[in-house]
């Protein structure tokens, strides 16, 4: 080894070859420190107070830190990094815990999030359950999700089936169904509920005729005489209608009812056919649709069957469904 001593700055510096040992006279590096872990560190000072200090802890971990503290340490389980430049203030990235978890990320002393492959926690130090992408864990707040105005919702492009907002507009929770966006629990309004107990048939085999309504339950923001076929809209908007029919025939051979809605004579949506094999045997038939009415539109719900012997009755022993038909409207928007 050579060894040059020189003076301040650039002047003369000190220049080594070979090894240099501190602390050790067998050095294995360039420069090999050896000693207890409050003496040993290599210490990078640019001006009093100002410093950079780079050392191996008592738990054999690689520290890297400014000033007093240590703001970076390297080490097991597992190899992770941890950041921290004040107590309780933490960031580990890695494998801190030794259970072969790909990523975590621990921020706030072990409460801030942890994050895998398979899914994200927030609120605990902890992974998710294994059927959750992200669990939120709190007894203290809650989980508020993107608030806009219905205009601002409609201008989402491309929006995917399940996207949910908040609509400030109506003050509801939205989600869109892949076609158009509803209500996630719509309020009760401008709805109607009406029934019929009367036993009506099919007319002329395979040709729809209106179905009658002699109750009416609820109306708001429609208009229906009892006893008629029309429903007349009175509020614009979005509606799902529920229909429920018993259904049965008084003879001949199997035949299948068929129902559906008009709006203004024309249908909409799909046919919902009911199957009858046995005689005199009622056969429940429920389905729903969505529709768009106007101011004035005329909703109808009409039926046919495969033979003159296709009816809608009420049951003759009286049980949950003492109707011979019931329809139901409920503005979604």
């Amino acid at each position: 080894m050579s060894t040059q001593l020189g003076g301040p700055g650039n002047q003369n510096p000190t220049v080594l070859t070979g090894r240099l040992g501190i602390g050790t006279s067998t050095p294995e590096k360039a420069i090999h420190t050896f000693g207890d872990v409050n003496e040993n560190g290599w210490r990078f000072e640019r001006i009093a107070g100002k410093f950079g200090l780079i050392q191996i802890d008592l738990q054999d971990r690689l520290e890297i830190g400014a000033g007093a503290g240590m703001d970076m340490i390297y080490g097991e389980p597992g190899n992770y990094v941890e950041i921290q430049k004040t107590v309780g203030k933490v960031i580990r990235i890695g494998d801190p815990f030794g259970d072969s978890l790909d990523v975590v990320m621990i921020v706030d002393n072990q409460t801030g999030f942890f994050a895998l492959d398979g899914g994200t926690a927030i609120g605990q130090p902890t992974a998710p359950v294994d059927s959750a992408q992200l669990e939120l864990v709190s007894t203290t707040k809650g989980f508020l999700q993107t608030r806009m105005t219905a205009t601002q919702r409609d201008a989402i492009i491309s929006p995917a089936a399940g996207l949910s907002v908040y609509n400030t507009t109506e003050s509801s929770p939205d989600f869109y169904d892949g076609s158009e966006w509803l209500p996630v629990s719509p309020t009760v309004k401008n709805h109607f509920q009406a029934s019929d107990t009367t036993q009506q048939t099919v007319s002329v085999a395979s040709t729809f005729q209106t179905v009658l309504f002699d109750t009416n339950d609820v109306l708001d923001g429609w208009t229906h005489t009892v006893s008629t076929d029309a429903f007349n809209c009175a509020v614009a908007g979005t509606y799902r209608i529920q229909v429920g029919a018993n259904v049965q025939k008084s003879g001949g051979a199997g035949t299948v009812a068929e129902f559906r809605l008009t709006v203004n004579g024309t249908p909409v949506g799909k046919t919902h056919s009911q199957e009858i094999i046995a005689n005199n045997i009622y056969r429940p038939k429920e389905f729903s649709e969505i529709i768009t009415a106007a101011v004035g539109d005329v909703l109808r719900l009409e039926m046919t069957g495969s033979t003159t012997n296709t009816e809608i009755s009420a049951p003759v022993t009286i049980g949950s469904n003492p109707y011979s038909v019931k329809m139901e409207a409920v503005r979604l928007k």
